[in-house]
């Protein structure tokens, strides 16, 4: 078993990874690796313990896949860094504001994906 992307995948999926690229390295809350059998996987990492997480685990079938766990986790990042524990969907019209804000100089330089920004406020 091999994972096989479409070269155009693969090079919007690693176009997403390099525009986080500073993201990703420094976070210690997860990794993305490659596997030759499934390709890009998510990882999380349990920060307390050094360990793979039990949580989050999920294989990249898209650009748009990636990009939305990384606004995702980015725009946690962002309540938590105001004193918030809250999911982003139930930010305040405040905290949307100000992660829209920071998300989208992430988002300016992937253009083709300025409305996955919604999705961040919609998550289940």
């Amino acid at each position: 078993m091999k994972k096989e992307y479409d070269t155009s995948v693969k090079e919007a999926i690693e176009r997403v990874m390099s525009v986080f690229s500073e993201y990703i390295k420094t976070t210690p809350y997860f990794d993305i690796v490659w596997s030759g059998k499934v390709g890009y996987i998510y990882i999380s990492i349990d920060s307390c313990r050094g360990t793979v997480g039990d949580m989050d685990c999920l294989v990249i079938d898209s650009p748009e896949e990636l990009l939305d766990k990384l606004l995702y986790e980015m725009a946690v990042d962002i309540m938590e860094e105001g004193g918030h524990d809250l999911n982003p969907v139930e930010a305040s019209a405040l905290e949307r504001a100000e992660v829209a804000r920071r998300l989208n100089v992430y988002l300016e330089q992937l253009p083709e994906y300025q409305d996955r920004i919604s999705f961040v406020f919609e998550r289940k």
